[in-house]
């Protein structure tokens, strides 16, 4: 599975397993030289419920909105990857910097993230039963201990992850690192542990920890 960012820094060409869309609501003109990765999940059931939830905002975007689950197999471009997307939050802080927007890269995962258990089965956080696969887990940080389970990635989800990060760092030999959104904001929880971060970075920089 590749994926290939041309000159003006747009997905160009997918796996045929995929639908590659371009969808271009709001560009802002601040230019970026990438450093990093962040992986998201968008507490969504829905491609199209991500991409509304991108768009609907102007203090939210992020460069690519994806969907790798049963017949929904989506990857939509959002934000060219040399323009600035608002998807880290101003709390974020990446090896001492903050203004994280203005150096990274952000994927977001169709997923809804946290469930909790009920008397039909598991659900979301608005009450939506959930018929993936689940992971029962704390959160590697701790900071979340009423979040004790949550909706498994894909493996496909994983692969598009992986390979498109793996066009990035072959685009922007800048790009150093890739993290979670919940290793950068101590109030955030995504991707979660469902999310091989750790594995991820490992295939593309040999170290499983995040720079400091």
């Amino acid at each position: 599975m590749t994926f290939h960012v041309n000159a003006q820094h747009q997905l160009e060409r997918a796996p045929e397993s995929l639908e590659l869309r371009h969808r271009w609501d709001k560009v802002p003109s601040y230019r970026i030289t990438p450093v990093v990765v962040v992986v998201h999940y968008g507490v969504t059931r829905t491609q199209s419920q991500l991409e509304s939830a991108l768009a609907v905002s102007d203090y939210v975007s992020a460069h690519i909105a994806m969907s790798a689950r049963g017949n929904e197999r989506v990857v939509t471009q959002m934000v060219p990857f040399n323009v600035r997307a608002a998807h880290a939050g101003a709390a974020a802080v990446y090896r001492g910097r903050s203004g994280v927007n203005s150096f990274s890269l952000g994927i977001e995962i169709n997923n809804p993230g946290p469930l909790f258990e009920t008397p039909d089965g598991w659900a979301d956080i608005r009450g939506k039963l959930w018929d993936g696969e689940v992971l029962v887990a704390d959160h590697p940080s701790g900071r979340f201990p009423k979040w004790q389970a949550w909706a498994r990635y894909t493996q496909d989800e994983i692969a598009v992850v992986t390979a498109l990060c793996l066009a990035f760092v072959e685009r922007y030999p800048t790009i150093v690192d890739v993290v979670g959104h919940d290793e950068i904001r101590t109030d955030k929880a995504d991707p979660g542990p469902a999310f091989p971060v750790a594995e991820l970075r490992s295939l593309l920089f040999h170290r499983t920890q995040m720079l400091t």
